[in-house]
């Protein structure tokens, strides 16, 4: 699948520029917002993920900047994010509490699986090599759900 999504410097114009140009190759597209600009409509995607900022110091980003989104929800699957990069725009936008081992990262995915149900767990390096010991501690974490790193 091809998950497009941005934090910083997006407008509709480009992500329905990404949008079209993706929807020309055979493979599942996605959308994950991360600000309001980042949503398109069009019925060459194949849906939406919803990043919930499990760590996020700014609490709208477990549930306030959702609320700002209209999306087709029938469509739409949420994913747990843990945001691991302190120098990502994501973890400044958010304010997240990058500052984590792996005990605290598994304790996250656990509660994310297991407390909130979710189906996608994804440890969030934003574009850097992530510890491979803190990927590995969130997969052992899970019983169910699917880890994207």
């Amino acid at each position: 699948a091809i998950e497009v999504g941005g934090t910083t410097g997006m407008t509709e114009e480009k992500m329905q520029a990404v949008v079209e140009a993706c929807s020309e190759h055979d493979v599942p597209l996605y959308i994950e917002p991360g600000v309001d600009a980042t949503v398109v409509h069009t019925d060459s995607l194949d849906g939406y993920l919803i990043p919930i900022v499990f760590n996020a110091g700014d609490v709208s980003w477990m549930t306030g900047a959702h609320k700002e989104w209209v999306i087709d929800w029938a469509r739409t699957n949420t994913e747990a994010y843990i945001v691991l990069n302190p120098d990502s725009s994501v973890a400044t936008y958010t304010q997240a509490n990058c500052d984590l081992d792996a005990e605290d990262v598994a304790a996250y995915a656990t509660i994310a699986e297991r407390m909130f149900g979710q189906e996608i767990v994804y440890v969030e390096y934003s574009g850097t090599f992530g510890d491979p010991e803190i990927v590995a501690a969130a997969g052992d974490a899970l019983d169910e759900a699917t880890l994207f790193y």
